[in-house]
């Protein structure tokens, strides 16, 4: 007949109980650390997995004004014979075609007449500056020759935050600056894009620039 576990001497409780007992223990703890790796894992797949979806979210978001711009200010150096008119109407026209995108402009700095240091905008009045003003404006758009530019700014007609898009544009026969062109990007598209992408019920996700904002 077995011995109870209070008739076991000490002697006998070390030898026989307390191996088992270590045995539990470290079994306990293998599976416990076991789980743990297989759960950290998992949060860091599904975290790469997110951040290659608002990679692409982000991506997809930008590329669409940045595609836009290319393509205004490829038309506008193209057309050895641009005017006012002509260039106003592209800008309305990409306006219309890219929705996300609160606003077109292009400001005109040679070659436009009496319609020099306008800007002609795709929705809303044109406006008047001097070519002084425009120059300093957009100073590092200029220096740059042709390379884009992106920036957080204000929407000038709504004051939502938007990411301002810019670019000098140049007569490709010439290389002579003619104006800058340039669009706003809504927030809000992005926004929309990165809602639907969660980690956990419990996550939040932020976009930030180089900067930390």
């Amino acid at each position: 007949m077995k011995k109870k576990l209070f008739q076991l001497s000490f002697r006998q409780f070390v030898t026989s109980v307390i191996p088992y007992a270590i045995i539990a223990l470290y079994v306990s703890i293998s599976f416990a650390v076991l789980v743990n790796r297989l759960i950290d894992k998992q949060v860091q797949h599904d975290t790469e997995a997110l951040a290659v979806s608002a990679e692409y979210e982000i991506r997809r978001v930008f590329e669409t004004p940045s595609v836009a711009l290319n393509t205004l200010v490829g038309a506008v150096e193209r057309d050895s014979g641009r005017d006012f008119d002509s260039v106003k109407a592209l800008v309305v026209s990409t306006g219309e075609m890219y929705p996300q995108c609160s606003a077109f402009y292009f400001a005109m700095l040679d070659g436009f007449g009496s319609k020099d240091y306008t800007i002609a905008m795709s929705a809303g009045p044109d406006s008047n500056s001097s070519r002084q003003e425009l120059d300093a404006f957009f100073s590092e758009v200029i220096a740059d020759k042709g390379a884009m530019h992106s920036s957080e700014a204000a929407d000038p007609a709504t004051g939502k935050p938007v990411i301002a898009f810019t670019r000098a544009v140049y007569d490709r026969d010439s290389h002579r600056l003619v104006g800058v062109a340039g669009c706003y990007l809504l927030l809000d598209q992005l926004d929309a894009g990165l809602k639907n992408l969660s980690a956990s019920g419990n996550g939040v996700m932020n976009v930030v620039d180089a900067s930390g904002v």
